[in-house]
């Protein structure tokens, strides 16, 4: 990006805004999200309301990258933008295809929690392009409907009954598919979104199994660990024999005497999801592990009165000693 040829194409770009099609404006967003470019505010500005003023003619793949692009910059879309992206995809939602309609999702559940209620317009963009969706399901490959699962649960978005369920088994055809973000954010998905019946159908089963064999490995983030385990707890699931130590183990790692930190939502999302599985408790070292963990952020000043507060109320039913709890958080 030091190269001086790139220098002369960003100066062009700078000079050149006011005069591009919408085509142009995605391409250059594109690159400069790829690139993870540090553009100016100033030009990320110039180059979203030069979209705004081109929308009308934009092409699905045009308006999924343009928003796309502008959330992987961090960039907070104005009104103007919304409106006619809203107005746009109102006119051609049934042309976009499944690419464009995961990252035009993605894109507005980055930009959810914004605003109450999320984004200006969000709420139309998003139901057309998820009745889209579940209408051309057979399209989208377990990787897309991840992807697809997650962003739906951060929007909030109603969904049909089943729904979830015919995502849910088509992310869950290929496990092997997904990485390991894309495989934990589902399961999170479906217990933000889900049902009892859900969590117990073949397809979560399968993505549970999965995340647990990665959690073996260490593949597995920490907090997507934690996210599974609230699942599992918020569906009422009971995984299989192993599978919940074996995410356990790897959320609490160095929890005894270890230098990796965690965070307080990570540890109270996986002893709340203990607490509410049926007929799983902890092991007495993840219980040792949970109170060391609870020590340190207690002693950092990291742990927020509802967080300590969730802990104390889970803590019984997950299997730890409360009163052993009660005095690690005063402490």
């Amino acid at each position: 990006m030091k190269d001086v040829r790139f220098v002369m194409l960003m100066t062009m770009v700078e000079k050149k805004v006011d005069e591009m099609a919408v085509v142009s404006v995605s391409n250059v967003l594109w690159a400069l999200a790829r690139l993870h470019y540090p553009a100016s505010a100033m030009l990320t500005d110039a180059l979203a309301a030069r979209a705004a003023h081109e929308c009308k003619s934009a092409e699905p793949r045009h308006l999924s990258t343009v928003m796309w692009a502008l959330a992987v910059l961090d960039h907070e879309p104005r009104s103007k933008l919304l409106a006619a992206v809203a107005e746009r995809t109102a006119d051609t939602a049934h042309n976009f295809r499944a690419p464009d309609i995961v990252n035009m999702l993605w894109a507005y559940a980055r930009w959810h929690r914004m605003a109450p209620g999320g984004a200006p317009g969000s709420a139309e963009v998003v139901a057309a392009l998820s009745s889209n969706a579940l209408a051309s399901l057979a399209s989208f490959t377990p990787y897309q409907c991840a992807n697809l699962a997650w962003s739906l649960a951060m929007l909030e978005a109603p969904l049909p009954p089943r729904a979830l369920g015919m995502i849910l088994d088509r992310a869950a055809s290929e496990p092997t598919q997904l990485d390991n973000t894309a495989l934990t954010h589902t399961l999170w998905a479906v217990g933000v979104k889900g049902t009892k019946m859900d969590g117990n159908s073949g397809s979560f089963q399968t993505l549970l199994a999965e995340s647990a064999k990665r959690a073996l490995a260490k593949k597995v983030g920490r907090t997507g660990a934690a996210g599974v385990i609230w699942a599992c707890g918020r569906l009422q699931v009971t995984p299989r024999p192993g599978d919940s130590d074996a995410l356990l183990s790897r959320l609490l790692d160095g929890g005894k005497g270890g230098a990796k930190a965690l965070e307080s939502q990570a540890l109270v999302h996986a002893v709340w999801g203990v607490c509410h599985m049926d007929g799983v408790q902890m092991s007495e070292a993840h219980r040792e592990s949970v109170l060391s963990h609870t020590r340190r952020l207690v002693k950092n000043g990291k742990m927020s009165e509802s967080h300590a507060e969730a802990l104390r109320m889970s803590a019984a039913g997950a299997g730890l000693d409360p009163q052993a709890m009660a005095e690690v958080l005063s402490s």
